[in-house]
């Protein structure tokens, strides 16, 4: 198939401020986010396909089972949509055979509550001129504006948690469970050594939830000594701590992580070698033990890895041009995924487009723009999108305070392939998230 074709248009006011981008594939560009500034030229307001007219709260106008991923869609018995329902033919159908599966069309179900553009986000500032928040009440509290239909509120505390030194004492996001539509408020409670090093979070949120970080030491050259995490206990609703971390090194450098807790929980540090880690003359990783990798080969120029050795026999291969930017992966099961501008394909098939306010996902020759809510640190914390003339919210993450996800909310089955910091997320075989985010970060 011919590739697709981009474009883009900013508009900017006299000082050169981007007020307006629009974008198309394959069509003429339209407005996907217009933006406004404060007196200070600090972005205020940025409001997601300004132009249109939203429902939110509604029944949708498409349903597509399953997901567009070809993923198991879950055990539903009925669903209600406007338009049109899709079962495609990948459609798991035990919920079909086990239950009494029904699909209804009412062109006349509920519409919701309409609002101006598919997101009106608000950006509020700290006197210092840090992030304060986004979609804050008049009160300055992370509470989502319901006549916006804001899908996610965010605050950062600095002295009214008690530090004067610019450092965050406490984060506090909030969200609506798309299945309940109740408000539901989490927080990370910080706390630091007179180095400005964290020392432990403390998290809270709904019911049992556990997903704090209870201890963190360090030695004299600030290298970590010690760390605990509370998590997911298995795939059920059981938290406790799921890491209690020993770290060893050779001057600085890290030889080996033992974990004192055993099993292998969702998202915890597993423990499959002795000494863990070895290392290149140049100090570049070469092999890490409980990551299954026996040998991390890179090129001699870009000093970027160019092969991945697993110790069962697979392989993952990275294939670059001469500035280092990543044009090819392949592993050893036959998936290889290919990166042209901002453009992803997957074994050949186009996947998703990098857009400047998130992506578009492509599924049976149809682009589906899917935008984003950012934290302060770049990570993509809410994406959603237009169904139809209804907001839909397709993806809800957090991460704790060292980047492990933590599965809270909903999932987006088409997955995000740059979701944390701007990294290349590595999934196809399981590998850790941190540790690839490393390698690709060189």
């Amino acid at each position: 198939m011919n590739p697709p074709i981009e474009k883009t248009e900013n508009q900017y006011d006299h000082v050169g401020r981007t007020l307006a981008i629009s974008h198309g594939i394959n069509t003429t560009p339209t407005e996907i986010v217009r933006l406004t500034y404060d007196e200070v030229g600090r972005l205020a307001l940025k409001k997601i396909l300004p132009n249109s007219t939203f429902y939110t709260g509604g029944i949708k106008d498409y349903i597509i089972r399953p997901n567009v991923d070809g993923s198991v869609s879950q055990n539903n018995i009925e669903d209600i949509a406007k338009r049109a329902i899709v079962l495609q033919p990948t459609t798991d159908l035990k919920a079909i055979v086990l239950n009494t599966y029904t699909a209804n069309i009412n062109p006349n179900a509920a519409t919701g509550t309409a609002i101006s553009g598919l997101q009106t986000i608000d950006y509020a500032y700290h006197i210092r001129g840090s992030l304060l928040g986004i979609n804050l009440d008049v009160s300055k509290n992370p509470v989502p504006t319901t006549t916006e239909g804001d899908l996610f509120s965010y605050k950062l505390d600095y002295e009214t948690a008690g530090y004067f030194d610019g450092n965050i004492g406490k984060q506090t996001w909030a969200t609506q469970n798309a299945t309940t539509n109740t408000l539901e408020t989490r927080n990370y409670l910080y706390n630091y050594d007179a180095s400005s090093r964290l020392k432990y979070a403390t998290y809270t949120g709904i019911g049992t939830e556990n997903f704090s970080i209870p201890n963190m030491s360090y030695d004299k050259n600030g290298n970590i000594t010690n760390l605990q995490r509370n998590g997911r206990i298995g795939t059920g609703s059981t938290f406790g701590m799921i890491d209690n971390l020993s770290y060893s090194y050779t001057g600085n450098r890290l030889n080996q992580v033992t974990d004192a807790i055993g099993g292998n929980n969702t998202v915890d540090f597993v423990q499959r070698g002795g000494a863990n880690y070895t290392y290149w003359n140049d100090g570049s990783l070469k092999s890490d033990a409980n990551e299954q990798i026996s040998l991390i080969l890179y090129d001699s120029f870009l000093k970027q890895p160019k092969e991945i050795q697993l110790t069962d026999g697979r392989w993952i291969k990275h294939y670059y041009d001469g500035a280092g930017t990543l044009l090819k992966t392949t592993y050893s099961n036959g998936e290889y995924w290919d990166f042209v501008g901002n453009m992803i394909y997957k074994n050949g098939q186009p996947y998703q487009m990098n857009t400047p306010e998130g992506r578009a996902t492509y599924n049976a020759g149809v682009w589906t723009y899917e935008f984003d809510y950012k934290d302060h640190l770049g990570n993509t914390r809410v994406s959603f999108k237009a169904n139809g003339s209804n907001l839909e919210k397709t993806a809800e993450t957090a991460f704790d305070p060292w980047g492990v996800r933590i599965n809270i909310g909903l999932l987006n089955a088409f997955q995000n392939r740059i979701e944390m910091q701007g990294k290349e997320k590595e999934s196809t075989f399981g590998l850790n998230r941190e540790l690839v985010a490393k390698l690709f970060s060189n």
